[in-house]
């Protein structure tokens, strides 16, 4: 019966109504019949695989039947058309992966940060933030290339780019990572820095506002010209479970992710913060 469950609350979105659950239980009486019938009852009787040798055979070529199978499906990214040629390009593209640089604080005391855009000795801008800010790299990368502008990235996965704010994951960088960056962009007189991060995670802390402008003004005194960039929209669904849901299911797009109002309620407070 699980095979049945869970399929059919894998195609159906929200609860099954109950026709559909009746009709799961009758398929899975049915399937269980048959399974008693025609597997259970002929291995119990033996008249099927009567020695021990020809049950170890067939129990062996079943297991690398479904390896290879397992492997054929594995190798072919879940069997890709069983989509519409449209979600198949769409997935497609989930295979790109941006940059993502979790820079030790070793690395930015030593000068040793990752560059994009033109390769230079002085570069000219600096990336600092978190994963978000590393979501940033491939388009910022591609207008610095065209322009023959070299940057370099301080990011930390978890760490907002906040002088004097202790971050709330464990995997964030100690605070003295963020100290240690501005030494850096004082010292390589990085011109222009772009601030991002997961600002709505943490806004709500009493800290939060007073090191955002600490921050701003320590890039101000050192001759920076500051971007801030507010964050992304935090989607309910992966871009997976999002097609598998909606597209595959004829649902309408636009419930693929939230609305501008459900965006800008969510990003209210870090947005007060950041503007002001």
């Amino acid at each position: 019966h699980w095979p049945i469950l869970v399929f059919l609350r894998y195609m159906q979105d929200g609860e099954p109504s109950l026709p559909m659950r009746l009709g799961a239980l009758l398929a899975s009486l049915s399937l269980a019949y048959l399974s008693w019938r025609f597997v259970e009852t002929p291995f119990r009787k033996l008249t099927l695989l009567r020695s021990g040798r020809s049950v170890a055979f067939f129990a062996a070529l079943c297991s690398l039947g479904v390896v290879l199978i397992g492997t054929a499906i594995y190798r072919s990214d879940g069997v890709p058309y069983r989509y519409p040629r449209e979600v198949v390009a769409i997935l497609s593209t989930m295979r790109e992966r941006g940059p993502r640089h979790d820079v030790p604080e070793n690395d930015v005391t030593a000068n040793k940060l990752p560059h994009f855009g033109a390769l230079s000795e002085n570069p000219k801008i600096l990336i600092w933030g978190d994963s978000h800010a590393m979501c940033m790299a491939p388009a910022l990368d591609a207008i610095c290339l065209k322009r023959h502008i070299g940057g370099v990235f301080a990011t930390h996965n978890g760490t907002l780019p906040l002088i004097g704010f202790s971050n709330s994951r464990d995997w964030s960088a100690p605070r003295s990572f963020n100290d240690s960056v501005l030494k850096y962009i004082i010292k390589k007189d990085i011109r222009i820095v772009v601030l991002a991060g997961y600002w709505s995670r943490d806004a709500d802390r009493k800290e939060f506002s007073q090191c955002y402008r600490d921050t701003i003004e320590h890039l101000l005194k050192a001759g920076c010209f500051v971007v801030v960039v507010q964050d992304n929209p935090q989607q309910k669904l992966t871009p997976a479970k999002a097609i598998v849901r909606y597209m595959k299911l004829e649902r309408d797009l636009s419930e693929l992710g939230i609305s501008l109002e459900d965006h800008r309620q969510c990003q209210a407070a870090a947005n007060v913060i950041l503007n002001s």
